[in-house]
């Protein structure tokens, strides 16, 4: 993907938020009001908020007679470095604090401290996990998918706004980029788009420990890519060959860019003695006519022999049309991905309904359609189209004996993605279930167990459509469309009436354990 890319002619934008006078002219790119914009950005995630930490766990809270000093700081810690002898690690630590301080710890205050290092050392793998997952429509280079073998990583402490950042440190031997991916994404021909990121870091320094004011940190960069068969242009001058991108670093004193165009992170931009506050890049540029795609790169070029010790971070990327300057004509949409196959949440049989859910599409507004098909053998027997805006599905009045197929598709703005490859469900015929034909909750366990909502499925229910009467405690309970709702956890007894036809009554009778 990468050697694709640039084989792309680019458009390097520079934009200069230090000293006018270093370039000695004005940059109309950097104006001193911020335009006014509409709609939202066309780059996607541009917070880098996904993926979410979801599952991070909370960070253990410290007893209050463990030393601060020895709190676990990388996930390779460990309690002991020798468990059978109980030596080194941080219990030494511990046990050299102790003596500095004349304390001396209990069996029990080790034993509570080792439980807390152990899930402080948890903690802290689960974070670094999150802070090397790539972000969703990003791609990181020199690393591939995680951003284990370089300098970038996620952050969450005080993000700019919600809860991530990116975060890149000095010193680097290659250029490190991060970049729109799978897709270029479409823009307006002659429209004018505000690009914008906010950043905070300290000074950068030579190896010798010299501010490096000047030098650059980061660079973005916008390859512009024509409509088939047509040349880019600018005020009327024809950029490239058409049907080709349009190389172009938008230096000073060049023809189509009178004014510059510079778009340079560099060192006077950071304060040392600010370096928690977060400041705004950002820069008008216009896509040029018959522009049809544009691909996004934030650039970190190599420094091993210029910067060192530096710390910089950025968030909440941005390229939104500014109000007033929108261009001439609607970009064509993008087309979703082709989703993965939904999958179906654990149950205990399959005869009548079952819960399906799938991964999210990376474009926001997503839609889903399920295509569900009855099958006998090769036989096609009907085909329904199911819509959602979430990301599962409760598939109910499945029929017994039957195959399945379910293929999903996202629609965003009114393009479909294409389907995904089906999922296959065979629902069990009435009358094979070894207990016999009596109908039974199968969310009802051997033990009795349930839970406190149970919902309402039944096997060898042959008439779906029959009267069902609830009695919890020997009080008649209405259900919750399919839920049934315990007053409380603990025992309880259920006895089901049900009326299938005049000559097919069943009356069953549970005592459950609701959890």
């Amino acid at each position: 993907m990468i050697q694709i890319r640039f084989r792309y002619a680019t458009l390097a934008l520079a934009l200069l938020l230090g000293s006018v006078s270093l370039w000695g002219q004005v940059n109309r790119n950097r104006p001193t009001t911020r335009p006014e914009t509409v709609g939202a950005s066309i780059l996607p995630n541009g917070g880098l908020e996904d993926p979410a930490p979801s599952t991070l766990p909370p960070m253990p809270s410290r007893p209050s007679d463990y030393p601060e000093e020895c709190i676990p700081r990388t996930p390779d810690d460990v309690f002991y470095e020798d468990e059978e002898e109980k030596e080194g690690g941080i219990y030494e630590k511990i046990i050299e604090y102790g003596e500095e301080h004349g304390i001396e710890y209990s069996d029990e205050q080790i034993a509570r401290f080792k439980a807390y290092v152990d899930a402080y050392v948890a903690y802290l793998k689960a974070l670094q996990a999150f802070e090397k997952a790539r972000p969703m429509g990003w791609w990181l280079y020199p690393s591939h998918s995680t951003t284990s073998s370089n300098q970038f990583a996620r952050t969450f402490s005080e993000a700019h706004s919600g809860r991530a950042a990116m975060r890149i440190s000095g010193y680097f031997s290659v250029d490190h980029q991060i970049y729109t991916y799978p897709d270029p994404l479409p823009v307006r021909q002659k429209a004018k788009y505000l690009v914008s990121y906010w950043y905070r870091g300290n000074l950068p320094k030579s190896d010798e420990g010299a501010n490096r004011l000047a030098a650059k940190l980061a660079v973005v960069r916008i390859t512009w890519i024509p409509k088939a068969g047509k040349a880019l242009k600018l005020e009327g001058k024809e950029l490239a060959p058409a049907g080709k991108s349009w190389v172009d670093a938008r230096e000073a004193g060049k023809e189509h860019a009178k004014d510059g165009f510079f778009n340079q992170l560099i060192g006077m931009d950071l304060r040392g003695s600010e370096m928690k506050t977060w400041r705004e890049k950002y820069m008008v540029v216009e896509a040029p006519e018959n522009a049809e795609k544009m691909t996004f790169e934030l650039v970190f070029p190599r420094n091993e022999s210029d910067i060192a010790n530096y710390l910089l971070e950025f968030d909440d990327i941005s390229m939104t049309v500014i109000k007033g300057a929108e261009g001439e004509d609607e970009p064509s949409k993008p087309k979703p991905n082709v989703l993965a196959p939904p999958t179906r949440l654990p149950q205990p049989y399959l005869q009548r309904e079952c819960n399906l859910t799938w991964t999210a599409s990376e474009l926001q507004g997503a839609t889903y359609e399920l295509e569900l098909v009855q099958k006998r053998g090769k036989n096609v027997l009907s085909t329904k189209t199911l819509t959602t805006d979430k990301t599962s599905f409760f598939l109910e009045g499945l029929e017994p004996g039957y195959t399945y197929t379910v293929r999903l598709r996202a629609l965003v703005d009114g393009v479909y993605s294409e389907y995904s490859l089906p999922l296959t469900l065979e629902t069990q015929g009435l009358g094979e279930f070894p207990g016999g034909q009596i109908p039974f909750l199968y969310w009802i366990a051997e033990d009795g167990s349930c839970p406190q909502r149970l919902p309402l499925h039944y096997m060898e229910l042959q008439n779906p459509e029959a009267k069902c009467l609830y009695y919890i405690d020997d009080v008649l309970t209405e259900p919750e469309g399919r839920i049934l709702v315990f007053p409380s956890t603990g025992e309880h007894s259920l006895r089901v009436q049900i009326v299938e036809a005049p000559e097919r009554t069943w009356e069953l009778e549970y005592l459950v354990t609701v959890k």
